[in-house]
């Protein structure tokens, strides 16, 4: 076994459930004031099951949202969910909610050209 995770082909541990959210921006709001800019990122991720050295064994790959979020206020965090609890996330995605350090905000979800111009010029990240 490596000592890096395995490369897999695209389509190797995707989870179809996390489709709908896949490279999407949102706008955050509370009581209808504007909170935050929303882009979700679906990753692949792989555990460290055994080995040591370059003798490492990896669990099956499976894959995991990451949460970038940029305040009002310009302030900035990200967040990935567990997948111990990605069902609860997706059921509060698929009712226009997120919750947040204790809030519940609600979710605007953008289609995909305002989520690309979003992951753009807002967040400034790279395309897949």
């Amino acid at each position: 076994m490596s000592w890096r995770p395995p490369f897999q082909n695209e389509a190797h541990g995707r989870d179809p459930r996390l489709d709908p959210y896949r490279e999407r921006a949102a706008i955050l709001t509370s009581g209808g004031d504007p909170k935050a800019s929303l882009f979700i990122r679906i990753e692949t991720y792989w555990t460290h099951i055994g080995g040591h050295l370059w003798w490492r064994q990896w669990s099956e790959p499976y894959e995991v949202a990451h949460g970038y979020m940029i305040f009002a206020d310009d302030s900035f965090d990200d967040w990935v969910v567990r997948r111990e609890d990605l069902q609860e996330e997706l059921a509060d995605w698929a009712r226009n909610k997120l919750s947040y350090l204790g809030e519940v905000l609600d979710v605007e979800w953008l289609d995909d050209t305002a989520s690309r111009q979003v992951r753009d010029d807002v967040h400034g990240l790279d395309a897949p």
